[in-house]
Parts: C-alpha cells; structure tokens; sequence
C-alpha cells in the first residue's frame, strides 16, 4: 500500500490515478497520458497531488522519474513494473485531428493498491488504465469510499468500449469530462436524445453526476449542472500543432476549480484557454513554465 500526501486544498488530499506514457510522433517520444498531463498541470498551477501509476524499469521510466522528480512532483504512490515496459502510444495525425495505436500489457496496467486518506479526497481516473480487473478493483475501492468524490474523463478507445465497461467505469462519478464523439457513443446506451444540453443533463440524472463538462473540439466546450448550464465558444491557438492533451488541459482546470471554488462558466472559460494554448504547441505539456506562470497571474492564484 501506498500513503497519500495530504493537500491544503478544499479536500483532504487529491489522488490522480492512471497511466503515463509516451506519445510518439513520428519516432519523436513525448511524455503523457492523460493523468499524468492532469497531474503535472495541477502541480504546475499549486495544487498538491499524489499520482498513482506504474512505470518498466526502462529508459522511458527512468525518464519519467527523472522528471517528476526535477519538477518536485510527489513520487511516493509510483511504482515500478518489473516485466512490463512503461506505457506507449503512437499518435496517428490526419490533418488537424489525430488517432492513437495503444498497446496492451503496459506498465500502468499493473499500478499498485493505495492507502485510502482520511477525510473527504477527490479522486481522477480516466478509463484506459481500467481495462485490467487489477487496475478497476482498485478504483472501484476507493469510490465505495464514503469521502471520496470522482473526477472521470472517460477517454473512450475503442476495443474497450463495451457497454459494460463504460457502466462500470461510470459508475460513483460526480463529475464527467467527455467530448462530443464519446457523448455520441454513449447515447444509445443511456437512451439520450436531443441537443447536447438534454442529453448531458439526462446523463447526469441517470448516473447522479453534478455536473458534465463537454468539450466539442475547435466548436468550444459545454458544463451542464442541475442549477445551471452554460457554452463557451473555441479559443483559436495562435499557431496550431495538434490537439493532443487539450482534453486533459480542460480536465485539470476545471479540478482547478472545483477546488479553489470557481463557478462552471470560469471553469470552462479557463480551461478553454489552457486548452488552446496546448493546441499551439506539439505535445501534451507546455514547453515553457512560463505558460502557468503568465495564467497563475491571471486568474489570480
């Protein structure tokens, strides 16, 4: 078992549960992950996490290692999978979209038990690092936690798009990141009809979410709630790369302020902007600190 450092923050401490990997663009390796790049923007704007994941013990794990540890990212929930390599993933680019080659029997298939922290904890999981029992169990644990409260990003891929799969990943969340195509997926399965507003709120009455948040690509981002529903229109990047890692700039701003206490429309108005501001760059993660910086200021963190 692993302990979890404890936060200063609205919640006791803020667990961050998945994979890292490498993004290889044309035979050039880029770190990421969605939780990673989730974990590393919340380290970055001074939200303390704790990472929960398995690296090889290869030269891509020492790599990952090596940078958790120079950036002063918490280490003590990462642990090391002795006959599995650490995760990668070929990116596939078509035009401004991309698609993923993801291999199986990875590193982060194969993460490690965790203590449960005392108090009420926020917990992030995507879904691709549940596709092994081991992995889903472990998380399935955590949430029947009566203090835990569940950010999923559903990251849908498609050999682990079973409708049971999805159910299960879905299953204790209270807050959903999802995009426009897996909303399309996953409809017929929750019987959701009609604009994207109905169906989100539907979505959220069925499964007991607070709130979902739709991210609709270059057309902008949606959050729909109980009390309140708003749309935010596309930030253009300055310089367009990719739009690898703009979902998971989205995810981590808005856990930004769920616990810093923002209201859903700075949520999605933020993320939006972080978002697009990946979208300028190749990769994941800003190629400068000076990007959190220059938001840190203003958003005034």
């Amino acid at each position: 078992m692993y302990k979890i450092s404890m936060t200063r923050e609205k919640y006791s401490a803020i667990i961050i549960f998945g994979e890292v990997l490498f993004d290889i663009f044309d035979g050039v390796s880029r770190i990421g992950g969605a939780p990673f790049n989730v974990c590393y923007h919340l380290h970055n704007f001074g939200i303390k996490t704790s990472f929960v994941t398995a690296v090889g013990s290869d030269p891509l794990g020492d790599s990952v290692l090596r940078l958790m540890n120079s950036a002063g990212m918490d280490m003590s929930c990462v642990s090391v999978a002795e006959n599995a390599p650490t995760g990668r993933v070929e990116v596939v680019m078509d035009g401004r979209s991309h698609s993923f080659v993801i291999h199986d029997n990875q590193a982060y298939d194969m993460i490690r038990p965790f203590d449960i922290p005392d108090g009420g904890f926020l917990l992030y999981h995507g879904s691709l690092a549940l596709r092994h029992r081991n992995n889903m169990d472990i998380v399935n644990r955590a949430k029947k936690t009566e203090g835990c409260r569940t950010f999923c990003d559903i990251n849908l891929r498609d050999i682990w798009r079973s409708g049971d799969f999805i159910s299960e990943s879905l299953n204790g969340v209270r807050w959903l990141k999802i995009n426009d195509e897996e909303l399309n997926h996953i409809s017929p399965m929750y019987g959701l009809t009609g604009t994207n507003e109905r169906r989100c709120l539907d979505l959220a009455d069925r499964l007991s979410l607070d709130t979902v948040f739709l991210t609709k690509g270059e057309s902008g981002a949606e959050a729909h709630s109980r009390d309140i529903s708003c749309v935010h229109e596309s930030v253009p990047a300055a310089d367009f790369k990719d739009t690898v890692g703009a979902g998971d700039a989205m995810a981590s701003v808005c856990i930004l302020g769920l616990t810093l206490g923002w209201d859903i429309f700075s949520m999605i108005s933020r993320g939006a902007e972080f978002a697009s501001i990946i979208c300028g760059q190749r990769g994941a993660l800003p190629e400068s600190p000076e990007v959190y910086e220059k938001l840190i200021k203003r958003w005034d963190l």
